[in-house]
């Protein structure tokens, strides 16, 4: 049998404002994140890459990679778009990036982009 604990003069209105922090916070620190990572995941990709080229890593590095399929999938949100005519100009074997975003409609969306940095939709 559980018993029920009555505690007086319990402030449940300050634990209940802690917790909503906590959560805000949370929320911020993951904002941080992507907003670091976006910001200096190109910047780490950029260094990498000339120190690939500049110490001959290029012949150790480039046999190891191939292209691997990874999946087949539609584009959403394309009737959406700012300026439709990038859907246009996108070509078979072009280089797509995928980005988390704080999306209002639905937090799992990935943004899609070109090359450019163009807005294809989400996946």
């Amino acid at each position: 049998m559980k018993e029920i604990i009555k505690v007086k003069n319990a402030d449940y209105s300050r634990y209940e404002e802690l917790l909503l922090r906590r959560d805000r916070l949370r929320k911020e620190a993951g904002i941080l994140q992507g907003l670091y990572i976006r910001e200096f995941g190109d910047l780490m990709l950029e260094i990498f890459e000339s120190l690939v080229e500049s110490h001959d890593l290029e012949k150790i590095i480039k046999p190891l990679t191939r292209e691997i399929h990874l999946f087949d999938s539609f584009v959403a949100g394309t009737s959406h778009l700012e300026d439709p005519s990038v859907l246009d100009e996108i070509k078979a074997g072009d280089k797509l990036s995928l980005q988390r975003e704080e999306n209002k409609y639905d937090s799992n969306a990935i943004l899609i982009l070109t090359a450019d940095k163009q807005k294809l939709g989400y996946v």
